[in-house]
């Protein structure tokens, strides 16, 4: 039971029990119980938050005073938007069985691929090309003749492995999705199974036209994934007269890779991760035919995913080679690399879950993720890896320390000092030294040139860089500001960098909320949100992060160390846009930092908005496109004299930024 209740006009009582079911269901249902009415008082709901597992869409209903006036419409567009695609790409299929809904049937992304010379094709006859079709005890298939689209659903008794007895038995379940492409001339079959290529299968609904893509050509699906980075390298090497397979994965894939460029080996399977049209994205290969990526779709979701394979497949202009040459690939090194520290951040897995799950202590206090900071000290181009992790009372020193023999190599991490400092993952976690977890987590640290470094594994950039168009660097007046004073402090001193940029955003009226996030734990000095549209009807938020560096010097120049900093906390920028619901814990962090510092009877952060404001707007990221957009302010830096150094690190850390989440990056300085 979803939900059960009294629809009187006076009276409105509703229970949710599992409303993980249907969130179909239980969005009509609290419409349906909160309906206004002028002589009656406003309704209440009210729901187990102590839940964790809801959906998502529901966690946003249960949020304190959410306005369902603006998250129920545009929940219900989303819904109903998703729900009509796969609806209409369905409704052309022949019924299938009541127990194998073809709205729930999520095939993983993962297909062979013929290139076919038929008119059309031909799926009634895939009995065929089935194996064994008469020994499976049942099998269900249906048509889409519009869409070119072939589901079989198949089932086979098997015996059981510890008895001969024929009275036990197992069920062995097999998903078939065919999809063929009439326009680009491909057939895409995909299997649960993933056994063999299903060549009968391809000839049998083709009349013996089909072709099977494989080889190199399949390596052409690597494009366009950017900053890719390899996990998984399997070669055929010539061994005198024997052929081996030689599989690599992990950290020492480069060398194998290298193998295969030289020649004397040939590429059987790769697979890695990467970035393409501004999220992360895996793809692996395999030279026999085998394309995959680790996802599930819906069918109208897996034929669109054929789609742009099949455009990649065609695409003659693509050279596999060509594009594996910027594949991004490790190397363990024994010494640190002769490269300008830009900035250090904190593991990946301290991103992937909300940063209140996790907990430093620091002498005698414990912090939340959004009170500390981790950042280099005194960074140089040789010398130690120092960083520290730091509160606005309290702080604690490490050193990277890189050692060991050739074949050998290791690292560590050393605390400097006497300060205690300890990490745990949820509360009532057993805490564990910050230098044990930072060797099994290690933080990365970025270099200007675009390199980074985790422990001992450094993974340099070999596609050359762009220069940023100094053009687009934009000039302000800085007349009654002391360009080497950073922060405007809580006192809001007006002569900083910090408050002239404060009042520069606060002369646009379109910015709903102007937030001062200064400090240990900031996401940037400065962050705006603007509601494009308005709050009851909105259709996009954009957040600003503005990174603010004072100047070296009194007066502007060219010099670059004016910008190593402020680029690395812009290239830091990213986790935050990793995903739609970093971007609702990026507002949830504001709000956080806000109560932390009222708490303390400290002023607020806000320069305009309110908490209110800012709790619908994080309802509202949830349901709508949300985009990010870094800037850097460096008044130390004259337009006019940008050098070849300084556009070079402004290119890197545009590139980097458009690489991996498409950011859009904004450069003021003086003039």
């Amino acid at each position: 039971m979803l939900g059960e209740g009294f629809d009187l006009p006076e009276l409105k009582i509703a229970a949710f029990h599992d409303i993980r079911k249907s969130l179909a269901v239980t969005l009509q249902l609290a419409g349906r119980f909160t309906r206004a009415r002028e002589d009656l008082g406003n309704a209440t709901f009210i729901a187990n938050v102590a839940d964790v597992n809801v959906r998502d869409e529901l966690r946003k209903l249960y949020t304190r005073d959410p306005d369902w006036n603006v998250l129920l419409p545009a929940l219900s567009e989303r819904m109903i938007g998703e729900q009509s695609s796969l609806q209409d790409f369905i409704r052309d299929f022949a019924e299938f069985p009541a127990e194998i809904p073809l709205k729930a049937v999520k095939p993983a992304t993962s297909a062979v691929v013929y290139a076919t010379e038929c008119d059309d094709w031909q799926p009634e006859r895939f009995r065929d090309g089935i194996p064994a079709p008469d020994s499976c005890a049942r099998i269900h298939y249906s048509i889409n003749p519009h869409q070119n689209t072939l589901v079989i659903v198949t089932a086979r008794r098997v015996g059981m492995l510890w008895t001969d007895s024929e009275s036990l038995f197992g069920w062995e379940w097999e998903l078939y999705v065919v999809y063929w492409s009439s326009g680009k001339n491909l057939l895409f079959i995909n299997s649960s199974s993933n056994k063999g290529e299903f060549s009968a299968l391809a000839q049998a609904l083709t009349g013996n036209r089909a072709t099977l893509i494989s080889g190199p050509r399949v390596f052409r699906t690597f494009s366009g994934i950017n900053r890719l980075r390899l996990q998984n390298v399997g070669l055929t090497e010539q061994i005198g007269r024997n052929v081996r397979y030689t599989g690599r994965m992990g950290s020492d894939v480069e060398s194998r890779l290298t193998q295969a460029h030289l020649g004397n080996a040939q590429k059987s399977v790769l697979a890695g991760v990467g970035f393409e049209n501004g999220t992360l994205s895996s793809i692996g290969a395999s030279r026999k035919g085998r394309i995959w990526s680790q996802r599930r779709e819906h069918l109208d979701k897996f034929v669109g995913w054929c789609n742009g394979i099949g455009a990649k497949l065609l695409n003659n202009s693509i050279d596999p080679d060509h594009v594996l040459q910027g594949t991004l690939v490790p190397t363990i090194i024994r010494q640190r690399p002769e490269r300008m520290p830009l900035s250090i951040d904190w593991p990946e897995s301290v991103y992937t879950e909300y940063e209140n799950n996790w907990f430093c202590t620091l002498g005698d206090t414990e912090y939340s993720m959004s009170e500390l900071s981790i950042n280099l000290v005194n960074p140089t181009l040789v010398g130690p890896l120092r960083f520290e992790i730091a509160a606005e009372e309290a702080r604690v020193e490490f050193e990277l320390e890189l050692f060991g023999e050739e074949g050998h190599e290791n690292f560590r991490f050393v605390r400097r000092g006497e300060i205690q400092s300890d990490v745990k993952h949820g509360r009532g976690a057993q805490p564990h030294s910050l230098a044990s977890f930072f060797f099994e987590d290690p933080p990365v640290i970025w270099f200007a040139d675009g390199s980074s470094l985790e422990g001992n594994q450094y993974i340099v950039l070999r596609s050359p860089q762009p220069l940023f168009n100094s053009t687009r660097a934009i000039a302000w007046d800085w007349t009654g500001v002391d360009i080497t004073s950073e922060s405007q402090g809580e006192q809001r001193q007006q002569n900083t960098i910090q408050a002239r940029v404060i009042r520069e955003l606060m002369q646009s009226e379109e910015y709903s909320v102007v937030f001062d996030d200064d400090g240990s734990g900031e996401l940037a000095d400065v962050v705006t949100i603007r509601v494009i549209g308005d709050l009851d009807a909105p259709t996009k938020v954009e957040i600003g992060l503005y990174h603010c560096k004072y100047s070296q010097e009194a007066t502007p120049g060219h010099r670059v160390h004016d910008l190593y900093e402020v680029c690395g906390q812009a290239q830091k920028s990213i986790w935050w846009a990793a995903s739609p619901l970093k971007k609702g814990d990026l507002l949830t962090h504001l709000m956080r930092r806000e109560s932390l510092r009222v708490d303390k009877a400290r002023p607020s952060r806000f320069e305009r908005g309110s908490i209110d404001t800012l709790q619908t707007i994080r309802e509202i990221a949830h349901v709508v496109p949300v985009s990010l957009t870094v800037a850097i302010v460096q008044p130390g830096v004259s337009k006019s004299q940008l050098s070849n150094d300084q556009l070079q690190l402004l290119g890197v850390t545009e590139n980097y930024l458009s690489e991996m989440y498409q950011l859009g990056f904004r450069v003021i300085v003086s003039a």
